[in-house]
């Protein structure tokens, strides 16, 4: 793309061209505009980290002659666009008649040699701010108003061109509506013809009526297409959705960190993703301890979202056009590289105690509240003072929390009064006057071999023995799920659902003329599985003859399928 933009075309239209070397620019970024001023340059470019490493060099007291009214055009491609960083951009460089609308947000790839989309000339450039639990495939984007901490900011890339088609599909390549979040599909002349002697990847790239699959995600608005990121480095924590570079630009908001890159790892033991930030730092590891407190806490109360590892680095690898290669920093981690430097960083933060600001238990509450948030955070040296959400909490240990201490210190507190009151100290203060809130729960049974049943369950029972071929009291349910899966893993989170409930291992029988429940053991669970055409009639049928009556003197009564 940069060869057949920013050097064949303007060869081919007699145009001036003043490159500048990678090295000048990162020693003498303020040059780039020194020398556009001097030349009365109209068109620039630079991806978005470009316009970070110039304000880092760029200051207000600068006394600069420089007079950027001529250009018309500011390329901005390559990699995820940060609107805050556009205008912070644009707001230092009005006084240098810098106009706003040449701002022009592009999109393209190697693949199509030019670009797919751009904001026209003379156009203010566009954003969107997006709620997070409406951003996976096939979800309609839900905009919302302002900056709202609920939100991700998008910056259009302007109107799809001429020289191809696009389209927004879900990950059967469906076409999806306007306004709806999908992967990014596109076809015309300014698409490669294949992958040179790599067959295979070529056909892996393409649908099956053509289209080219660009790995990007995304949706079309008024024709405007939005690039939200790359399917790949979506991230999904307590089930929202969270672009890795979107992390990127929050953490890069604490003062000192100029650069960071965030993936995420499948942990099999917690079962849940691991989310790691890496951060470019040269300095001491012993100096890397506040910065990693504050790192935490700012992306925690932004995004609600808990870091389970902050790791400094001396080099972020980068492509050519200086794309974050974050896919070589997860190889590296699972590779084991970081170990050592994670559990060194461990072992520093563990022992480094303020005590000047550490503020001890008064009393016994504060005392058993501070081990309870111990136990449930995995953070130790808790200060009354410290604000749990700060601490790593989310909205899932919140709700531990409260049923714990309901459970153990028959103190009753909703999740809403430990949003408002966050620290030891003020929930301390806010239940000093409060009724105690004796707690009860619902004693297991003695182990017996069978159970005696409840009324409900007797008055099914007998209704199934009059109609056993019925199935008026089943409950089926269908979920589609489209892209990857992995069936395996399914299987085995059924299995676990049965081996923890045991009304999954329950059966139902007469005995002397009562009738009695047993609860076994030990239930093989199998999980049907068949391929089907993809046709409504025929998924319809598949439906219809998996639900079909059970036998209650037979466990498990449930019944799994996964048709593909």
């Amino acid at each position: 793309v940069a060869l057949s933009k920013f050097h064949i075309v303007p060869t081919a239209f007699s145009l001036n061209q003043y490159i500048m070397t990678k090295t000048l620019f990162i020693n003498k970024s303020l040059v780039w505009l020194q020398k556009a001023s001097e030349h009365k340059a109209t068109i620039l470019t630079s991806p978005n980290f470009g316009y970070k490493h110039f304000l880092s060099q760029f200051t207000d007291e600068l006394k600069l002659e420089w007079n950027l009214e001529h250009i018309k055009i500011i390329q901005n491609s390559a990699e995820q666009i940060s609107k805050s960083l556009v205008e912070e951009f644009l707001f230092k460089l009005d006084k240098y008649k810098l106009s706003r609308k040449s701002m022009c947000p592009e999109y393209g790839m190697t693949e199509t040699c030019m670009s797919i989309s751009c904001t026209p000339v003379d156009e203010d450039y566009k954003w969107y701010v997006l709620d997070r639990k409406y951003m996976s495939v096939g979800d309609a984007v839900k905009e919302l108003e302002g900056e709202d901490p609920k939100g991700s900011t998008f910056v259009s890339v302007g109107d799809i061109l001429d020289s191809c088609n696009v389209r927004i599909c879900n990950y059967n390549d469906e076409v999806l509506k306007e306004g709806t979040m999908g992967c990014i599909q596109l076809v015309g002349k300014c698409l490669m013809l294949g992958y040179y002697n790599d067959n295979q990847s070529t056909a892996n790239s393409y649908t099956k009526d053509g289209w080219f699959k660009t790995g990007d995600v995304g949706f079309i608005k008024d024709n405007k297409l939005v690039v939200t990121g790359r399917a790949k480095d979506m991230i999904i924590s307590n089930g929202l959705n969270f672009y890795a570079h979107h992390i990127e630009r929050v953490a890069q908001e604490v003062e000192g960190i100029d650069l960071s890159a965030v993936c995420s790892i499948f942990d099999d033991t917690k079962q849940k993703e691991e989310v790691m930030i890496f951060i470019l730092y040269k300095d001491k590891l012993t100096d890397f301890i506040s910065l990693e407190s504050k790192i935490r806490k700012h992306v925690n109360a932004k995004l609600g979202l808990v870091i389970n590892y902050i790791i400094p680095i001396s080099e972020i690898p980068r492509t050519q056009s200086g794309g974050i290669q974050r896919y070589k920093l997860r190889e590296r981690y699972l590779n084991g590289e970081f170990s050592e430097l994670v559990r060194e960083l461990g072992s520093l933060i563990k022992n480094s105690v303020n005590y000047e600001e550490y503020a001890a238990p008064r009393n016994e509450i504060e005392d058993k509240i501070k081990k309870l948030w111990i136990q449930i955070l995995g953070v130790e040296n808790i200060g009354i003072d410290d604000d749990f959400f700060d601490l790593g909490g989310d909205s899932l240990n919140a709700m531990q929390v409260v049923s714990v201490m309901h459970r153990e210190l028959n103190l009753e507190l909703t999740v809403s009064e430990l949003f408002n009151t966050p620290t030891i100290r003020q929930i301390g203060e806010s239940i000093k006057n409060s009724k105690e809130s004796i707690y009860t729960s619902i004693e297991p049974a003695e182990e017996n071999e069978v159970y005696e049943v409840s009324s409900a369950q007797r008055r099914l029972y007998a209704l199934n023995q009059f109609a056993k071929d019925e199935i008026n009291y089943n409950i089926p349910s269908v979920m589609v799920v489209e892209g990857k899966l992995d069936r395996a893993r399914v299987e085995q989170a059924f299995k676990r659902l049965v081996e923890r409930h045991e009304s999954f291992r329950t059966s139902f029988e007469m005995i002397d003329g009562d009738i009695v429940q047993r609860i076994h053991k030990e239930i093989v669970l199998d999980v049907e599985y068949s391929e089907v055409e993809d046709k409504k009639e025929v998924l319809d049928k598949e439906i219809e003859n998996f639900i079909r009556p059970f036998d209650l003197s037979k466990a498990p009564l449930l019944r799994v399928k996964l048709a593909k």
